[in-house]
């Protein structure tokens, strides 16, 4: 491809300017990125596309220098208004579309000055301040910043888990008697730049918030040269924002390059899901990624150019067929999981819980099921299974590397966020803690699982049950208390050995509810307790068929009958 070119550079911050009114210019990710790099490349913070708008006198159209589009670029944003000049499209003012939205510039020999964002939103946490000045910011004051490894320090913020989804700019800052000092780590380079223009812009804003500067025009010294912001504040709200500096053209090119956008990742016909285990190193990600790799050396040499060697990011990762290097590059090392699919079913202990969620993420079942006997729940569970009670089957999406702690935490949210206040008071309306209701619908759960209506039912029957001081005598309890001392196996019929197996769940031998939940109840069951059906029925008996529907009736005659037909229903299966 024959290409000609434009090198211009704002207080140090350098970009590829190229000129495409003619819309003749298609780059993909991966050649942005090799005309960006300094080594295989020309050599650029970012590439900017000079395109017509409708609306402006040109669209500015900006891509990091890893061949990401991005957004506003405060230096970028200055270099394209001298370009313009340049190419006669703009004189003395000018409005110029970016991506978001107009913004109006002034020309002059030895400067630009380019409207910003209006800030109306500052996060202040733990020192730190947030703010977007047209690209986002994360702004640290900080003593002597000369002296920070500003690759390091940044890197661990903008890939910190509060961030490292949408990614984040780093802003180190140092307040001087006249002005700051300004180094910023920059997301999409991933590295540190000579300079920002959004990155300065949040600095003096951000000074000026917390009361470390009174100016409402603030010089910087960034690494590459000086800069100005200037602004209005008023109640802590931020106008009339001014980005200052020179522009300067560095020289201009034609040049011939060729940049493979091939797939760098072969699947035949569906993508490649990656397990990246926590504190694994790269020849472990290489390991994991090298079976679909159509060139490893091009792979190897693209991920250490963007430090991936030096940051694996655990967790899951879906590779999608086509992805170029940039793109698989990028995902890894930015650590743009892919959430995994968490199944909770209705496990009868919480070892069955704990091995079923080990098989499902990274940590292991012992490590959860110590999570989940350690946990410091707010409602004290009875003994090691009553904190069954906080898991409500269904499907969940969580990180895979979660850690147990925190899955644990996740489940505990879900049940607190079940538990409404209305919840709350159908449970004390019908004399029931939510433990005692959850407990009770682990018996609705096994008894009746075929439809919402049937659980409705049998929850009545056993409200009823209690009401009157009855034993429950649910035969799933009586098996529960069996197996929780023989082993779960499946149980096709209940004998009188089970009956009567002296055990604190069965509920032939003892009244009132088992010791805890023999299983975890789904949230229908849960909703049947708490709003069952109305009737005065207190013994039901599954009909003689594979319905899963029960006979109701308050006669024991009545109720021996419907058993006998159903154990000869069950003797005529074999």
């Amino acid at each position: 491809m024959q290409l000609q070119f434009f090198k211009y550079q704002g207080a140090g911050n350098d970009f590829i300017l190229i000129d495409n009114r003619d819309g003749g210019i298609n780059l993909n990710t991966e050649q942005i990125h090799r005309l960006c790099d300094r080594h295989f490349g020309i050599g650029a913070d970012g590439l900017m596309l000079l395109e017509t708008s409708d609306t402006s006198a040109f669209k500015m159209v900006y891509f990091n220098s890893d061949g990401n589009e991005s957004t506003l670029c405060g230096n970028g944003g200055r270099c394209i208004v001298r370009f313009a000049e340049h190419l006669g499209v703009a004189q003395k003012e000018v409005n110029f579309q970016a991506i978001d939205g107009v913004h109006f510039a002034r020309i002059f020999p030895d400067r630009i000055e380019l409207s910003m964002h209006d800030v109306s939103v500052i996060k202040e946490e733990e020192g730190s301040f947030f703010l977007d000045t047209g690209s986002p910011h994360h702004v640290v004051f900080v003593e002597d910043v000369a002296a920070l490894d500003v690759k390091k320090l940044g890197a661990e913020i903008r890939y910190s888990e509060k961030y490292q989804k949408e990614g984040v700019n780093v802003n180190f800052v140092e307040v001087l008697e006249d002005g700051l000092k300004v180094r910023t780590y920059e997301r999409g380079v991933e590295d540190e730049t000579l300079a920002c223009g959004t990155g300065v812009t949040a600095a003096a804003i951000a000074a000026h918030y917390c009361g470390k500067t009174a100016a409402m025009v603030v010089p910087i010294q960034a690494q590459g040269g000086a800069l100005s912001v200037s602004f209005k504040a008023q109640n802590k709200q931020y106008g009339e924002v001014v980005l200052s500096g020179p522009a300067v053209k560095v020289f201009a090119g034609m040049g011939w390059f060729s940049c493979s956008g091939n797939a760098n990742v072969e699947m035949i016909s569906e993508d490649k899901t990656l397990y990246i285990p926590s504190g694994a190193d790269f020849e472990t990600l290489l390991d994991s990624i090298r079976p679909i790799l159509i060139q490893e050396e091009a792979f190897v040499d693209y991920a250490k150019r963007k430090d991936l060697d030096e940051y694996v990011k655990s967790g899951k990762y879906v590779l999608k067929a086509g992805m170029t290097n940039g793109e698989a590059v990028g995902k890894l090392r930015r650590g743009e999981q892919d959430q995994q699919k968490l199944v909770i079913k209705n496990y009868r202990t919480v070892y069955e819980l704990a091995g079923a969620v080990g098989g499902q993420i990274e940590a292991d079942s012992a490590q959860i099921l110590e999570a989940i006997l350690n946990y410091e729940f707010k409602e004290e569970p009875k003994d090691k299974e009553g904190v069954k009670q906080f898991f409500i089957p269904n499907t969940y999406f969580v990180w895979w590397n979660t850690s147990p702690n925190d899955f644990v935490g996740k489940m505990y949210g879900e049940y607190q966020k079940f538990w409404t206040e209305e919840r709350k008071a159908a449970a004390k309306e019908a004399g029931l803690t939510p433990y005692e209701v959850v407990n009770l619908a682990a018996l609705v759960q096994m008894e009746a699982s075929v439809s919402a209506e049937e659980q409705k039912k049998v929850a009545r029957a056993y409200l009823n049950r209690l009401k009157k001081g009855m034993k429950l005598e649910a035969d799933p309890t009586a098996v529960y208390g069996y197996s929780i001392d023989h082993g779960f196996s499946p149980v096709y019929r209940v004998y009188n050995y089970h009956i009567r197996y002296d055990s604190p769940w069965n509920t032939y031998l003892n009244k009132g509810l088992p010791a805890s939940p023999i299983c975890l109840p789904n949230a229908s069951a849960v909703e049947a307790v708490l709003d069952p059906a109305s009737h005065d029925y207190v013994y039901f008996c599954a009909k003689a068929d594979d319905s899963g529907t029960h006979h109701f009736t308050n006669s024991y005659a009545e109720h021996e009958r419907n058993a006998a037909a159903y154990r000869k229903w069950l003797n005529s299966r074999g």
